[in-house]
């Protein structure tokens, strides 16, 4: 009767395989064998992933190598993306303006440094950014504006043309549409009195910055007995404010000149044409510029 129980008992247990491992295994080689299996498993993920991970790798860099290839071999240019800030770090352009703003000391001429050219590209900025232009047009006077006066490196003398000669071809190696390009050209190379006038957006905002730049720190160090007109205009600058009124759309340019070391008719000798400058700008942004100098309407 023992016997016929512990044969039945056990012929239960048998049936059911879920307690016993394959093979005749018992519990414990089974469960080895199983982390065996997972072990190889993930090895064999590891490894193909890391041979993917390879190929793609070698795969990108045998595609760079052949782009350069094709580039030596048609003498075309790798092309990379360009913002204001690549163009304010740009090796050729900061020597432009290094050599330009010494040629203008040597000539008596005020400040025209990286300093100026900052100042010209943040204000042009700022003018579109009020007239809700789009951050494409603020970004292509942000570059013009910091690029403007290379020019001077060549001659002071249509500088601006021969800074839009520059332009174009340092420009030429990044990665700027044609008509994107040009329009910085033609910004740089309208933005004198003497030659010049706005033709878009982007030149009106650039005239507007560069020639509303009126300040004491601009007047290099040098004897006050030595200052010439332009000096003493700078110079007798106290306080400068460039006002922009969306609603009114108007441009204000406030001044607080002080007349003991720069007359009125002195001031307006050399910054009238500039000026005028100004508001064809200002009209062609569908706004109106007027200047006060000390407190009193001028233009």
């Amino acid at each position: 009767m023992v016997v016929a129980r512990s044969q039945m008992a056990y012929t239960e247990i048998k049936g059911n395989t879920a307690q016993f491992p394959p093979d005749g295994l018992s519990p414990a080689p089974a469960a080895a064998a199983r982390h065996l299996r997972c072990q190889n498993a993930r090895s064999y993920t590891k490894y193909y992933l890391r041979f993917w991970l390879s190929s793609c790798r070698a795969a990108l860099a045998v595609s760079a190598l052949r782009i350069v290839r094709y580039c030596l071999r048609t003498n075309r240019k790798v092309w990379i993306t360009m913002t204001y800030h690549d163009i304010k770090h740009n090796a050729e352009v900061n020597e432009l303006l290094k050599k330009g703003n010494q040629n203008l000391g040597l000539l008596g001429f005020t400040d025209h440094s990286q300093a100026h050219c900052i100042h010209v590209a943040e204000t042009a900025a700022h003018i579109l950014k009020k007239f809700d232009y789009s951050a494409h047009d603020i970004e292509l006077a942000k570059i013009a504006g910091y690029m403007h006066d290379i020019g001077n490196a060549i001659n002071r003398t249509h500088h601006a043309e021969y800074g839009g000669l520059l332009a174009n071809e340092i420009l030429k190696q990044y990665d700027l549409s044609v008509a994107d390009r040009i329009t910085i050209v033609s910004a740089i190379s309208n933005h004198d009195e003497s030659t010049g006038g706005a033709v878009d957006p982007i030149s009106a905002a650039l005239i507007i910055g560069d020639k509303t730049d009126v300040r004491r720190s601009r007047v290099r160090e040098k004897p006050k007995a030595s200052f010439d007109i332009h000096d003493r205009v700078n110079y007798a600058v106290t306080d400068q404010t460039l006002k922009i009124n969306t609603d009114k759309k108007v441009i204000s340019l406030n001044l607080q000149i002080d007349t003991d070391i720069c007359s009125m008719y002195e001031y307006f000798e050399i910054f009238l044409n500039r000026m005028l400058m100004c508001r064809g700008a200002a009209d062609l942004l569908g706004a109106t510029f007027k200047l006060t100098a000390n407190g009193a309407k001028v233009l």
